[in-house]
C-alpha cells in the first residue's frame, strides 16, 4: 500500500429501504389509506439494523352522503385523520459502539 500523504480517506456505507401503500375507497365516501415503509442501515448494531414505519388513514366523504345532496353551497366536505411512525439513522456512524482505550502499562 502505498501512502502519498494526500490525506484522503475511505468508507463503505449500505442502506436498504421498501415503500409500500394501498387504497381504498367504498363508494367514493369511505376511505382508507395504509402505508408501510422499511430500512435497513449499517448505523445500527447488527441485530437491531431494521426499521419498520406504519402509517393509516381514514377518511369520510360528507359530501357525498345522499343526506347531503340537498346542500348546494358546498360542494366538497372530508374529515381525515391519520397515525403514523416516522424515524431516520441521520446520526454519527457506529455510535453504538463502545469506545475502547489502549495501553501498553
Amino acid at each position: 500500500m502505498i501512502n502519498d500523504g494526500n490525506g484522503g480517506s475511505a468508507s463503505e456505507t449500505a442502506r436498504r429501504g421498501y415503500v409500500g401503500r394501498i387504497d381504498y375507497g367504498f363508494k367514493n365516501r369511505y376511505l382508507l389509506q395504509a402505508n408501510l415503509r422499511v430500512d435497513e442501515s449499517f448505523i445500527s448494531p447488527e441485530n437491531n439494523r431494521t426499521g419498520v414505519f406504519p402509517a393509516f388513514s381514514l377518511g369520510w366523504r360528507i359530501s357525498e352522503e345522499p343526506f347531503m345532496a340537498g346542500v348546494d353551497w358546498l360542494s366538497s366536505l372530508k374529515m381525515r385523520g391519520s397515525w403514523g411512525i416516522t424515524g431516520n439513522d441521520r446520526v454519527g456512524a457506529f455510535r453504538f459502539l463502545s469506545g475502547w482505550l489502549m495501553s501498553s502499562s
